[in-house]
């Protein structure tokens, strides 16, 4: 599929297989061992979309996990399990959490999904914790983006803090390497393996930087170290002219 001109599936092809080179070669000292994907899988939703999507994360046989992103809408009979609690050795845990709302671009935590977490939250203290969502819950600084974030945003916080376990959230959703910190917790925004917004933008803008994917090291007290990893070209066809999509 084309996306402002950019073909979306040679760009998705092209970042699993810098994946696979950096994380999963044979001569890696310490190979990846799970992949976390952070929604919006289909710009247009189609059963054949998301077939081919899963079958090929599959076929690399590393262990994953989905999130459904805003664009998504995920209505398969053989769709893969979804697994939201998600134990990483004995250290660590990730919980997905669903901050779409059908036919929303913003995001928003329902009652249930945060009585979800708390729970959670309260069954593993002794756990380093991961919380991923699609949505972003602080700020990225590009005022567009930004009146699509997570609108309950302070309500999440609010559990938050009362947790001192949980390290780090992770997100999709802007297209774009973005690191911030909000006292103890880390937030992460991952680049997308298709276009890339423009940071610090107040208007919907492209960057030439090219796709790439977000790794991460957990270590057992708790810290996180991660960068980004880009393809070493800008895929050709893009059009920068473009003022929305």
């Amino acid at each position: 599929m084309m996306l402002l001109g950019l073909n979306t599936e040679q760009s998705f092809q092209s970042v699993l297989a810098l994946i696979m080179e950096e994380q999963y070669r044979p001569s890696c000292e310490h190979p990846a061992n799970f992949m976390l994907i952070t929604g919006d899988i289909a710009q247009t939703p189609s059963g054949q979309t998301y077939r081919h999507f899963f079958d090929t994360i599959e076929s690399l046989q590393c262990p994953f996990a989905w999130l459904e992103g805003n664009h998504d809408q995920l209505e398969l009979d053989d769709e893969p399990p979804y697994h939201n609690v998600i134990e990483l050795g004995t250290d660590w845990l990730i919980l997905l959490l669903n901050s779409t709302a059908r036919h929303q671009t913003q995001g928003f935590l329902g009652h249930d999904e945060l009585i979800w977490l708390e729970r959670q939250l309260a069954n593993y203290p002794a756990r380093h914790v991961i919380i991923a969502m699609h949505h972003h819950p602080l700020p990225v600084h590009s005022e567009w983006l930004d009146a699509f974030g997570l609108t309950n945003a302070e309500a999440f916080w609010q559990l938050i803090d009362q947790h001192p376990q949980v390290r780090a959230i992770v997100h999709g959703h802007v297209h774009q390497a973005f690191e911030a910190k909000r006292h103890t917790v880390h937030v992460y925004a991952c680049p997308s393996t298709c276009i890339q917004f423009l940071p610090r933008s107040k208007t919907f803008l492209i960057d030439s930087c090219p796709p790439g994917y977000r790794w991460y090291d957990l270590y057992p007290d708790g810290t996180i170290t991660s960068q980004v990893s880009r393809l070493k070209e800008l895929p050709g066809g893009i059009d920068f002219t473009a003022a929305g999509y």
